[in-house]
């Protein structure tokens, strides 16, 4: 088993996952309502829901926009040029070390996060914010996500 592979873990991956899941927008950052915007910006087909499927589009645009070598993984060093950019526009982004984040999604140990290491742990972030288990996430459930701290702006 993973050393990595306890709760708290399991947890800190999620939260690392919101993180590293929604895909920036110029609005989110000046809106006094990031949670909508961002569900707004993921939602493709404007229903006000966010489907597993819009969601994974979501992460994989996040995680493309910082595979700047396009190798399909992700370093600290990408990582950390991703979150300055982001932060020059006045975007959200990841308060923990870039380090600390590859750590808690590297499922082979390898010092990166690959695509499929992100896709999996944005699909359990996914599940643990649909509440009532109907494929899709609600305002109020990404709202309660954001409070939890699985969200990309805590």
């Amino acid at each position: 088993m993973n050393a990595l592979a306890t709760p708290q873990t399991a947890l800190l991956a999620l939260a690392v996952v919101a993180a590293l899941s929604l895909a920036p927008t110029a609005h989110a950052a000046t809106t006094t309502d990031p949670v909508g915007a961002h569900m707004k910006a993921m939602d493709s087909n404007a229903d006000k829901l966010v489907s597993r499927d819009e969601y994974a589009a979501a992460a994989k645009a996040k995680f493309d926009a910082m595979d700047s070598s396009h190798d399909s993984q992700v370093s600290a060093e990408e990582m950390d040029a991703a979150n300055k950019a982001m932060q020059a526009k006045g975007e959200p982004t990841s308060t923990m070390a870039s380090a600390t984040v590859i750590k808690s999604m590297d499922l082979n140990t390898d010092g990166m996060i690959s695509s499929s290491e992100h896709a999996q742990e944005a699909s359990k972030r996914f599940g643990s914010m649909d509440g009532n288990h109907d494929g899709q996430l609600d305002e109020q459930e990404m709202r309660i996500g954001h409070d939890a701290g699985i969200d990309m702006m805590q």
